[in-house]
């Protein structure tokens, strides 16, 4: 009886840990995600920033 329920604690405790594995794993590509998403917004806004600053430039031009 005692040999069953250290068997079936062990098996918990496995499974426990295992769950714990998958959801680690997926909280990693989700920051994962998050952080290429991030980097992709940064890029975008240095275009942006990019962008204007060529527009004052052409508009400097015109201005007397």
């Amino acid at each position: 009886n005692s040999v069953e329920e250290v068997s079936m604690a062990l098996q918990s405790a496995s499974a426990t840990a295992y769950q714990s594995a998958v959801g680690s794993e997926s909280i990693r590509n989700n920051i994962n995600e998050a952080a290429n998403a991030i980097n992709e917004v940064a890029q975008s806004a240095q275009a942006q920033a990019e962008l204007a600053e060529r527009l004052n430039f052409i508009v400097m031009k015109f201005k007397i």
